[in-house]
């Protein structure tokens, strides 16, 4: 009788992977140990690049060539690189730089052998993030528990990083720099009013008052399935007089442009996003405004929300998804993608709605003071991968956006630029208040004496009377079209 099969369980085999390298060498070692080369050349096909190797100096080695020992340490160290890079990407962490010091020691035995007994490494990182240097170095120990090359080796090899983090928000969330939004919401106010309210006019009472103006910017519908204007916008809820029944504000800060916003467009609800959980709290701290024109609720006050949220991050909350207008004002200088930034936003708003573009595309001052401190505001931005011109980028990503769409999913509008001309004293008040807050950034750790003298220079200029100079910022001002899609 045959006896029964035994079962087993099969295992999957782990991955397993090859390498090879070859090391050539030629000479004579015929003159002696002390006399022959130790200088020799390694491959490791299919990359092109020989490495020329020499022993330790120890051993009569050529001390500009690597040595194996050095090899091996920079084995560790590449690996350790490798390894936090891939698990802050993971985790949403940007690192900007990674600059590595690694040490080995190597004991002899005394019969002619010997190994390394120790592999210190020193990682100096820069990250943006907003992640607490704890989290970093819990990522920095994950990626030496995964280091290949670490988990090879007989030796111990330690990690000991320092990081160097640069929030993303260079201009940060404290109460000095809402005071200073304060400040820019009286000079770009008036400007940028104009602009949302007269887009959303051109945009929505125009197309509530006549149904034919649905079929032009919906040619694939018949006014037929369009009985009214009014129809486009019937979703879910009730409409502002203006016909807008939701308008999203991103990165509202304290609530300025969210107060903006909702008076310019006259919506039924305004929502405010922004990443800051300290500007999100004053936002819902302070009283809401009236909207001028509508939105306004039961009680006659605007239907207002301020929720914290990543916008360079898709999808919004539910509560801002598929609005009729979504703002932007000054955010762009904050975002490493401008283009993929304007393609996600698009996403975000209704079909037939509007995405409110209101960026900086160039400053112009004659004074020295506001100038330097440009310049300083500059390095800031790019030291995060991000300028502060970033209007200029606007209409190269809309171009980028519509030639790589597989069908044409918006349309712009309106495109223009307008200038903005503050006081020269409005100005240097302005800039004052974001200095204060920016010149902790360690960029500027070493730097103190010289931002204390442009702080000198910049409480002159705002304590001074009016006089001839001038500054004036060039604002792009685009509004992009959601087509039904």
């Amino acid at each position: 009788m045959a006896a029964p099969a035994e079962t087993a369980t099969v295992r999957p085999t782990p991955p397993t992977h090859s390498y090879s390298v070859t090391c050539e060498w030629s000479g004579s070692t015929g003159v002696g140990y002390d006399r022959y080369s130790r200088a020799h050349v390694g491959h490791a096909p299919p990359a092109a690049t020989a490495v020329r190797l020499s022993s330790d100096t120890a051993f009569r080695g050529d001390p500009s060539l690597l040595n194996p020992e050095q090899l091996v340490v920079l084995a560790a160290s590449s690996c350790q690189l490798l390894a936090f890079l891939a698990i802050a990407a993971r985790a949403r962490v940007d690192v900007r730089d990674y600059q590595d010091t690694g040490a080995a020691v190597m004991t002899e035995d005394g019969r002619g052998g010997g190994a390394i007994t120790e592999i210190t490494l020193r990682p100096r990182i820069t990250v943006v993030t907003d992640a607490t240097e704890e989290r970093l170095r819990r990522l920095a120990q994950l990626a030496h528990e995964q280091c290949f090359i670490a988990a090879s080796l007989n030796c111990p090899v330690t990690v000991f990083p320092t990081f160097e983090i640069l929030t993303p928000y260079a201009f940060r969330d404290t109460e000095t720099a809402a005071r200073r939004l304060a400040l820019v919401s009286d000079v770009f106010d008036p400007g940028s009013r104009a602009f949302v309210h007269d887009r959303v006019s051109a945009a929505f009472v125009h197309d509530r008052d006549s149904a034919a103006s649905v079929h032009d910017r919906d040619s694939a519908a018949s006014v037929h399935d369009r009985d009214s204007a009014a129809s486009v916008h019937n979703r879910d809820s009730a409409h502002g007089p203006s016909g807008v029944r939701l308008a999203v504000d991103l990165g509202c800060g304290p609530g300025h442009t969210t107060r903006l916003l909702a008076a310019a467009t006259g919506a039924a609800r305004t929502v405010g996003l922004d990443a800051s959980t300290a500007f999100v709290a004053t936002a819902v701290g302070t009283e809401p405004v009236t909207a001028q024109g509508g939105g306004l609720s039961a009680d006659g006050a605007a239907e207002l929300a301020f929720l914290r949220h990543d916008v360079s991050r898709m999808p919004f909350p539910a509560q801002a998804r598929e609005a009729d207008v979504v703002y932007a004002r000054l955010l762009l200088p904050h975002l490493v993608d401008v283009t993929d930034a304007i393609g996600g936003w698009i996403t975000q708003v209704a079909p037939h709605g509007l995405l409110l573009l209101d960026e900086v595309e160039s400053i112009d001052t004659d004074q020295p003071a506001l100038a330097t401190y440009l310049d300083h505001a500059r390095q800031l931005l790019a030291a995060r991968g991000t300028t502060l011109h970033a209007g200029r980028l606007v209409n190269t990503a809309l171009h980028d956006l519509a030639a790589h769409s597989a069908g044409s999913s918006f349309e712009v509008e309106y495109n223009a630029t307008e200038p903005v001309r503050p006081s020269v004293p409005t100005a240097a008040e302005m800039f004052g208040l974001n200095l204060a807050v920016w010149r902790v950034d360690p960029l500027y750790r070493d730097r103190q004496p010289e931002l204390d003298r442009l702080a000198a220079d910049l409480a002159a200029l705002a304590a001074g009377p009016e006089h001839d100079g001038h500054i004036t910022w060039t604002m792009r001002r685009v509004a992009v079209r959601r087509l039904a899609g």
